[in-house]
């Protein structure tokens, strides 16, 4: 599709600190993110005089 975009993302997060407490996070800190962003823009023709809020 020519008015589509699509953006991945990925991390992973692998962090040990030497003087670090040991339930400094409480393990909350996500290992592995994944993130998916997307857009379209639509013709301008179909958006002639539409607001959209």
């Amino acid at each position: 599709m020519p008015n589509w975009n699509g953006y991945t993302g990925y991390t992973y997060l692998n962090v040990n600190y030497e003087n670090d407490a040991p339930d400094l996070t409480d393990g909350t800190d996500p290992k592995h993110v994944l993130r998916i962003w997307t857009n379209y823009t639509f013709m301008q023709c179909l958006t002639n005089g539409v607001t959209i809020r």
